[in-house]
């Protein structure tokens, strides 16, 4: 998903390799009416950060725009995450985003990163 240039593949196919030998799961939705598109995406496991709060991350989670509304989001979350504690890194910007993690449970902590990118990320978390 997501590689800049297709020899990228076998380089990101490894690495989410190595991710699901220490433990990460990553779900995958498509669309097979579509030539099975891929939709969205979820990747949870392990907390990365030294200051956690908690044992379990939301690291990656993604759904094309088509898709919105329809479900799916609620669907992948929760097969990520169950009903567990855990805490996820979203862009401060990110209304629609935050306004769905609430949704399911999170609250933002007060604490935010600059990852490089244009806008800090901020930590939501979900005792």
């Amino acid at each position: 998903f997501f590689v800049e240039h297709e020899e990228g593949i076998p380089a990101q196919i490894d690495t989410w390799r190595q991710e699901l030998l220490l433990g990460t799961y990553i779900w995958v939705v498509y669309d097979t009416d579509n030539e099975d598109e891929i939709v969205g995406f979820a990747r949870a496991g392990h907390a990365r950060d030294d200051d956690a709060p908690g044992p379990l991350e939301l690291w990656q989670f993604y759904l094309l725009t088509v898709a919105h509304g329809s479900g799916i989001a609620d669907h992948l979350i929760t097969m990520a995450l169950g009903d567990a504690p855990a805490y996820l890194w979203v862009f401060q910007t990110n209304a629609r985003a935050m306004a769905f993690y609430r949704r399911h449970g999170f609250e933002l902590d007060g604490v935010e990163r600059d990852f490089g990118g244009d806008v800090p990320d901020v930590r939501m978390v979900r005792p």
